[in-house]
């Protein structure tokens, strides 16, 4: 993750792991808060609340569990495929 103070590898606190979830704990765009524990290296000790989300019901044995494709997208760009392999992709932006 890229901070004010460089780069860092950072893994999960052990405690933000814990219980029963319906979806995932952190996905990419999460803003964290972080405590450096060696030089590059670092321990997410919050996740701050989702402002917005795309995500996806993927269907499990125990039922519909939440999976997170992004957090806190800033403009959506949705793909699609094209009718005709030689027909140009295609994105649609939008503003929240």
């Amino acid at each position: 993750m890229a901070a004010d103070a460089g780069l860092f590898t950072c893994h999960l606190r052990g405690r933000l792991k814990r219980g029963q979830r319906l979806g995932d704990v952190l996905a990419v765009g999460d803003w964290v808060q972080i405590e450096p524990v060696a030089e590059g290296k670092g321990m997410i000790e919050t996740i701050e609340p989702r402002q917005r989300m795309l995500a996806r019901l993927a269907p499990t044995p125990r039922g519909n569990y939440q999976q997170i494709i992004i957090a806190n997208p800033d403009r959506p760009c949705l793909f699609s495929r094209a009718p005709s392999p030689h027909r140009a992709w295609a994105c649609s932006t939008a503003s929240w």
